[in-house]
């Protein structure tokens, strides 16, 4: 069979058997899960059984990329990392952006890597081609960190291929662990790398030289060129400005507070980590493959006692989220934390929330010595390179953070998701990307609770990822989403004196962004307005000559949606677990004033009833049991999917 969009083969590798096969893409199956993250769902509900664990070999690893990853479509370079994680036990997929690793695995001819089993020694996956062999990594494992792995591997073989690495604290199967991509990206907070470390599995690197077939190359050309000259037109992309700043630091206005923590006032926060430490500190603005609009950036330290040093994965927010969080008033100090955490292979959200939380018990007393392994618990950045070590170790009280949220309170007997109330807040195990006090109560802040990961933000993208976005023009954007009509009354119609109902918004934003996640598109780019699920469908429907209109992909995103929370159901995880963080409830004394959980606007404060009322309108969209939060046997009909209860 001929294959368009779709490389057509899916790579099974066994590490207990030490063996490779080589399998034909179903084409049903793509068609209905559009490929990437929902493709991915379908092959893991076959794959796991509800209740193996995480760090168990029976557990796999399924790296997809999407039909449109390895084309010429702007901002196509998301991969999607599928297993269940161990700070959780949810089975999820993490999606991560590559600059080489998700065009190199389509054009080596697979659209998804499924690794089962255990590697009897460390070992790291070669894929060249239709050359695929299993390397010892002895040489590698507990001796090169991240960034080290991908030098030596791109050195080895070919520089231009992709790799994803795991450190000593996936080696050490740390539970906050997470591989960083293309040295460029990260993957799978939550643990992805301690699975990979459960498997002996270092890395895996693929470089390819074959073509992804454009079914129809002159309309999939002319669809790819629109978008390219929206881009174009756009004042931040004309100006430079995108290029010089990168996109995080182009909306440093807003990013300064949705993720402010409130310790320090937004014109300190300016003066410590605004756009001009980042251009002191920037080396280069870097981007996925294929981005016009990059968000990224590596850094270099210029002076002081770190000056030659830097990092290369992320954007200067991350850098200055972890800075104020730890009480970090000299960038540069922030800048090589977050590169020793990257090296370890350790996530800096996680690392940076429970840092503050043990320090702050033990400046109350609450803790002493004893519990912390006589190790003095100060806002230095000494204190914080010697817990990142510990932690990469697993040594001492670094042992104890190692397993995440909950070892804590088996440690200490405090609760944190009641006591850090200083915090974002804790879903599911992970500590939230946004704080809703700060962001508002919209998609972005709901999904956190409600989407299987806990705590991720990226399923919420939307319209209203940026600050007040007047009504009309989100629900403009809701009809170029191609929203069913009574979906968009139900969403805009009075609840609560907000202008939109938020629950019922979620539901369909997140189908959305199961289809980017699917076609392996940065999400990033339909807050920007580059993108919408109308040229989503034209892209898709010319690569892979499936005629797909607009409202049948989203149609699939909430089938992969759903399938995803039927696995999760299977494990034992219902309503019971989409439990707001306690803090939201609590009004924040910050240098800039009381902040409450409000409504998007702000207009509106939001007590705790009526922000389970929100849970319950989100249920009732998606068609789930309003008392469950379990897709009922109607909504699965309707999606075809009662085959999987």
């Amino acid at each position: 069979m001929e294959y368009f969009g779709y490389a057509g083969k899916i790579l099974s590798i066994d590490l207990d058997r030490n063996s490779v096969q080589t399998l034909n893409l179903d084409i049903s199956n793509a068609i209905k899960f559009i490929g990437g993250w929902g493709l991915s769902m379908r092959y893991v509900f076959d794959l796991i059984e509800p209740k193996i664990g995480p760090l168990s070999p029976e557990n796999p690893i399924i790296i997809g990329a999407g039909p449109l990853v390895g084309t010429i479509t702007p901002a196509s370079g998301k991969i999607v990392g599928t297993t269940k994680y161990p700070i959780s036990g949810i089975v999820a997929g993490a999606m991560g952006g590559t600059n080489r690793f998700g065009v190199n695995l389509k054009q080596a001819g697979y659209d998804q890597i499924v690794i089962k089993g255990k590697a009897e020694n460390p070992v790291y996956i070669k894929i060249i081609d239709d050359e695929i062999e299993i390397h010892d990594a002895r040489t590698f494992w507990g001796e090169k960190d991240t960034y080290q792995t991908d030098e030596e591997l791109r050195k080895t073989y070919d520089s231009t291929g992709g790799t994803i690495c795991i450190g000593k604290a996936g080696e050490n199967l740390v539970k906050i662990s997470l591989s960083l991509v293309d040295k460029i990206g990260t993957l799978g907070r939550g643990g992805l790398a301690a699975v990979m470390g459960s498997k002996n599995l270092k890395a895996i690197y693929v470089k390819g030289t074959k073509r992804v077939a454009i079914k129809s190359e002159a309309k999939f050309d002319e669809v790819v060129a629109r978008i390219r000259k929206s881009i174009m037109s756009d004042e931040n992309f004309k100006n430079r400005q995108i290029f010089k700043l990168g996109w995080a630091m182009v909306g440093w206005e807003s990013y300064r507070i949705v993720f402010a923590e409130g310790v320090w006032s937004h014109q300190k926060l300016d003066e410590l980590y605004g756009v001009e430490s980042f251009l002191k500190a920037k080396a280069k603005v870097s981007g996925c493959s294929l981005c016009m609009y990059p968000c990224k950036a590596s850094y270099k330290i210029k002076d002081g006692e770190f000056i030659g040093e830097g990092t290369e994965t992320g954007h200067f927010t991350c850098i200055g989220v972890l800075g104020q969080r730890l009480g970090l008033t000299d960038y540069r100090h922030a800048i090589k934390l977050i590169d020793v955490l990257n090296r370890c292979g350790i996530c800096f959200y996680a690392f940076g929330a429970m840092v503050d939380y043990v320090t702050k018990l033990y400046e109350r007393g609450l803790i002493t010595k004893k519990e912390t392994h006589g190790l003095e618990l100060t806002r230095k950045i000494e204190t914080y390179l010697k817990l990142a070590e510990m932690i990469n170790e697993r040594t001492g009280f670094g042992s104890v953070l190692a397993d995440g949220w909950e070892a804590i309170l088996e440690k200490t007997g405090i609760d944190p998701k009641v006591q850090y109330t200083e915090g974002r807040g804790i879903v599911r195990g992970s500590d939230c990307i946004f704080d809703a006090r700060f962001k508002g109560f919209d998609p972005s802040t709901i999904t956190e609770v409600v989407c299987p990961r806990g705590g991720q933000q990226p399923w919420g993208y939307f319209a209203t990822s940026k600050r007040l976005v007047p009504v009309e023009a989100i629900r403009e954007d809701c009809e170029k989403a191609h929203f069913p009509r009574d979906s968009i009354e139900r969403i805009f119609s009075p609840f609560n004196h907000f202008k939109f109902n938020p629950g019922r918004l979620t539901k369909h934003v997140e189908d959305i962004n199961a289809v980017y996640n699917s076609l392996g598109i940065c999400a990033l780019y339909q807050i920007a307005g580059f993108m919408n699920l109308e040229v989503l469908a034209e892209l898709y429907s010319a690569a892979t000559g499936i005629d797909t209109k607009p409202d049948e992909l989203k149609k699939k995103g909430e089938a992969a949606f759903n399938l995803n929370k039927i696995i999760n159901v299977k494990a034992g995880f219902d309503r019971k677990q989409d439990v707001f963080p306690e803090c939201w409830f609590i009004a924040k004394d910050t240098p800039n004033g009381s902040v409450e959980l409000k409504d998007y606007y702000g207009n509106v404060k939001i007590e705790r009833g009526t922000a389970y009322k929100v849970l319950d309108e989100y249920y009732d969209e998606r068609g789930w049991n309003i008392e469950t939060g379990i897709p009922t046997r109607k909504k699965l009909e309707e999606l075809d999917l009662i085959r999987f209860l």
